[in-house]
């Protein structure tokens, strides 16, 4: 089974939808999860991968049947995912402006890569 997971990452929480192949989704109402963006990339990044396990654990599907996900981040990026120096009100850690953000992803998470 392929899963594509939709990711809302706010600044205090995580919003997850699971859609299958035949783009139904897998889980109904809100599926959230703390952001701890305050805390900066390192632990809101780990944040969305606990948050994604939580989320294929309720919709009853495996982690590895997720193939890809879609992160939408708060503020301003450029295409290639690099959020703008100037952030959102609410990633105030000096290490958010000039996140790379699928990079970033990828180096912290054994989970798929955002689309």
């Amino acid at each position: 089974m392929q899963i594509v997971a939709g990711i809302d990452l706010g600044g205090t929480a995580i919003n997850y939808t699971l859609v299958n192949g035949q783009e139904q989704f897998l889980i109904e109402g809100l599926c959230e999860h703390p952001a701890l963006a305050r805390q900066g990339p390192e632990i809101c990044l780990q944040q969305i991968e606990d948050g994604l396990k939580i989320a294929a654990e309720k919709a009853g599907v495996a982690l590895a049947d997720v193939v890809a996900a879609g992160l939408d981040t708060p503020g301003p990026a450029n295409a290639e995912g690099v959020l703008s120096a100037r952030g959102s009100t609410n990633f105030v850690h000096a290490d958010w402006p000039g996140l790379i953000s699928a990079p970033a992803w990828k180096k912290s998470s054994a989970s798929p890569s955002p689309i």
